[in-house]
């Protein structure tokens, strides 16, 4: 499994770096237009679509720039940090896991927060550790419990700083506008 999610995510991440190389701003349109010229309207799709694909692939050209790498190896660090901690609370409530089990958690409970859910990911981060967990033997009790504890812990901490910051801005701005 760990084999088979790391060939998607390469070949996902070098089809991107294909179209952001392979496409220009000026070829998008002529492109898009070859793909849907034989549908009633194509010139129009192509043309509409093509500003599209054109903004998408200008948006893809800061893969092209030293800046894209840099970046990206800024959030190895905050990978690493997120994977400990999440290690850590997971191991307080009893789930023991391999880096292997660690890093298919970690990516797996990220993407869940891609889905439409309640308020703070509720549901969803939950079924993803439930699945995610399973692969490697843990009970569906155990993985609910470290979800809950992940999010009570992690994303409940950044919630509450951001409360006190939002809650300092309001004031400073309203103190502020009492003085004018």
């Amino acid at each position: 499994m760990l084999i088979g999610g790391a060939a998607i995510a390469v070949t996902a991440a070098a089809v991107l770096v294909l179209i952001a190389l392979l496409l220009s701003r000026h070829n998008a349109e002529h492109l898009l237009l070859r793909l849907v010229a034989r549908v009633p309207g194509g010139t129009k799709i192509a043309r509409r679509g093509g500003a599209v694909l054109t903004d998408f692939t200008q948006a893809l050209q800061v893969v092209r720039t030293r800046h894209f790498l840099f970046a990206v190896l800024l959030t190895v660090p905050i990978w690493a940090v997120e994977a400990r901690a999440m290690w850590s609370v997971c191991r307080a409530v009893g789930v023991d896991l391999d880096l292997a089990g660690m890093l298919s958690l970690l990516g797996g409970a990220s993407l869940s927060t891609l889905v439409p859910t309640a308020p703070g990911y509720v549901g969803s981060y939950q079924m993803a550790f439930v699945v995610i967990l399973g692969q490697f033997g843990v009970s569906a009790t155990s993985a609910i419990v470290a979800s809950t504890a992940v999010q009570v812990y992690l994303i409940g901490s950044f919630t509450l700083v951001g409360l006190a910051i939002m809650a300092v801005a309001s004031l400073v701005s309203t103190i502020g506008s009492a003085r004018r």
